[in-house]
């Protein structure tokens, strides 16, 4: 249960870090460092931390960096649809452009 949690807020953490600084490295490294650190400095938890450590970095690092990955795909399909919606309409002002010129010389 605790690394559910922990794969949550790594996730958010990440996410957060990369929509204010657009670099998915910074989330990764600020939540394994965090978690290194929480996991060092925890004095009641001292004889666990080893495995702490073997299991809780890799859970911390692809959670981290899933959030910038979810982030460029939400992003991609929306650019893409941006894209598709900006061609659409400039081609419609190119036919409305060119039936009026049309009508104008006749």
């Amino acid at each position: 249960m605790i690394f559910a949690l922990l794969f949550i807020v790594a996730f958010v953490v990440s996410l957060v870090a990369y929509l204010l600084t657009s670099r998915w490295w910074i989330g990764s490294l600020l939540c394994v460092g965090l978690f290194t650190v929480n996991a060092l400095m925890d004095s009641e938890a001292q004889d666990y931390w080893q495995f702490t450590l073997i299991f809780g970095i890799p859970i911390v690092f692809v959670a981290s960096i899933l959030g910038p990955y979810v982030v460029e795909l939400r992003r991609g399909a929306g650019l893409e649809a941006a894209i598709d919606d900006t061609v659409e309409i400039e081609s419609q002002r190119g036919t409305d452009t060119q039936s009026s010129d049309h009508q104008n010389q006749q």
